[in-house]
């Protein structure tokens, strides 16, 4: 008699017949993408990447309007001026600025304002700017001033309010400049002397400066302070240096900056009163950073 045979199971499923997890869209791939690169500016490069708002696309020791507000170093021409400011630092749009700057001079005495919107709605803020001082051929000097609000902290309920509200802050400082012959500046910026409420996105010491020009050709050094870095390897600041070459209505630049090594190329051309300037920025790790500027005016080195 021949044994019953046990019933017969189920198919046992072949390796090609198991179901394959979904491969990941393109779409999903690219916003992986940049909150990677998104977390690597806020972690490795948190300074940089939140900063100046008012910073202008211009060799660090030309001043202007936009430097006014930025560092208090006052332009040598009088007049009215306006600068429309845009960037993106390391090609994200979370770190988007825009901004306007307007600047008046009469006789001796300068004056700027602007505001500046940086970021998005969850790490962004709003900024409001003011510099008074006295500027001439030989030298000039002012006050800066900025107030900040967060946006995310302003608006969420609950946020424990500083001295100045949920998430505002102020600070101010002054910068100065000296031509003491045709073709030499020194320049000195303690832009962050007193500060008040919410902490600034960027802390920032003092900077000195020195630059020559002659036939077009101008280079310039430049230290700055790394504050809370005493007695650490940052003790010794940041440098940078560079060179530019102006040929008629047009100039270029290169600089070089170090913590960490990288480098920038700038292009500015003008035509009567209309000035186009732009600047951009390779960084070791992320994307490039650009910035542009349209200046309605003469606000700029004499």
């Amino acid at each position: 008699m021949t044994a019953a045979r046990p019933p017969a199971g189920p198919p046992t499923a072949r390796p090609r017949d198991v179901a394959r997890p979904p491969a990941r869209s393109a779409g999903a791939r690219a916003a992986c993408a940049r909150a990677t690169t998104f977390l690597l500016a806020i972690a490795t490069c948190a300074a940089p990447a939140r900063g100046r708002e008012f910073e202008p696309p211009a060799p660090p020791c030309e001043p202007g309007t936009a430097a006014a507000l930025d560092r208090g170093l006052a332009p040598a021409a009088g007049g009215a001026s306006l600068a429309c400011l845009a960037g993106r630092r390391f090609g994200l749009a979370e770190l988007g600025e825009r901004g306007v700057a307007a600047g008046f001079g009469a006789g001796a005495l300068r004056a700027a304002a602007g505001w500046a919107r940086s970021g998005d709605e969850s790490l962004g803020w709003d900024a409001a700017g003011v510099a008074l001082g006295v500027a001439r051929d030989g030298g000039g000097a002012a006050l800066r001033a900025v107030a900040r609000r967060e946006r995310a902290a302003a608006a969420a309920a609950g946020t424990e309010a500083g001295p100045l509200g949920a998430g505002v802050g102020a600070e101010a400082g002054f910068g100065a400049w000296l031509a003491p012959r045709p073709g030499w500046r020194a320049w000195a910026a303690a832009p962050q002397v007193w500060t008040r409420g919410a902490a600034p996105p960027l802390a920032r010491g003092l900077e000195i400066g020195v630059a020559a020009a002659a036939d077009g050709l101008a280079a310039w050094l430049v230290r700055r302070s790394v504050p809370g870095a005493a007695g650490t390897a940052g003790d010794a600041g940041a440098h940078a240096a560079g060179i530019s070459l102006e040929a008629g209505p047009a100039r270029a630049w290169l600089e070089g900056m170090d913590r960490p090594a990288r480098a920038a190329i700038g292009l500015a051309a003008r035509a009567g009163a209309l000035e186009v300037a732009a600047r951009v920025e390779a960084h070791p790790v992320l994307r490039e950073s650009a910035w542009l500027a349209l200046t309605l005016g003469r606000a700029g080195p004499p």
